[in-house]
């Protein structure tokens, strides 16, 4: 499984969600790409348009919420 990072509430944004763009964390784009079997970015955005992951912005880049990810996961287990 992917190692997740805690982060802090930096920004107004983190604060407002109540979490560091994350919810418990970010994964890469590259990681969460791996992590979902190696698919491609096409992949991920259909994924994030169906609300199936969460992305948010950490500095200039785009980041999955860690949460969503295993949560996406664990329903293909299913």
């Amino acid at each position: 499984m992917i190692a997740v990072a805690k982060q802090e509430l930096k920004s107004p944004a983190d604060k407002r969600y109540g979490y560091a763009f994350g919810c418990e964390g970010t994964v890469s784009l590259k990681d969460a790409m791996e992590a979902l079997g190696k698919v491609s970015r096409a992949t991920i955005d259909r994924r994030l348009e169906k609300g199936l992951l969460r992305k948010g912005k950490d500095g200039g880049r785009v980041v999955i919420c860690a949460k969503s990810l295993r949560n996406y996961l664990h329903s293909l287990e299913s």
